[in-house]
């Protein structure tokens, strides 16, 4: 009786130890620029499918056409860059500026302060279409897209 006590422990702990690898499998932390040609794209969302499956991850590209994925598991991945729900979306009121002014000059100042949206084509906001693709390896790394 005393002998099952010990074996049925020792099963608890490979189990666990099986969990615990688990957990600690490395990730990768992608961040880069998108840009259509030579301008920055300021607004939009970026979405990385595993090329093997699984959830898609995604984020928001930021004004300065900055964005970040953290936790993503290595490997390859099919990549989309959406900017048609933008379409949707009012305008800054006049005035207001999409990003912060530049040094120097006052918020909403000149004729360009309403800032308009700018859409990438087609074929980049969809996965069988769309030519962009990254390789995820452990750490940090940096991946820009250009659509142009």
């Amino acid at each position: 009786m005393y002998r099952r006590i010990p074996c049925s422990v020792g099963l608890l702990i490979v189990l666990l130890a099986l969990g615990c690898s688990e957990a600690e499998r490395p990730t990768g932390e992608v961040t880069g620029k998108v840009t259509i040609g030579p301008k920055l794209l300021t607004a939009g969302s970026i979405k990385f499918q595993p090329a093997d499956g699984g959830p898609t991850v995604s984020t928001d590209i930021g004004y300065e056409g900055t964005y970040r994925l953290t936790m993503l598991p290595p490997g390859d991945y099919k990549v989309v860059v959406e900017t048609t729900f933008l379409t949707t979306m009012m305008p800054p009121p006049g005035g207001i500026s999409a990003a912060p002014p530049e040094k120097g000059k006052a918020k909403g100042a000149g004729p360009a302060a309403k800032e308009k949206y700018v859409l990438v084509a087609k074929k980049y906001e969809r996965y069988d279409q769309s030519p962009l693709k990254a390789t995820v390896i452990p750490g940090p790394q940096v991946i820009d897209f250009d659509c142009p």
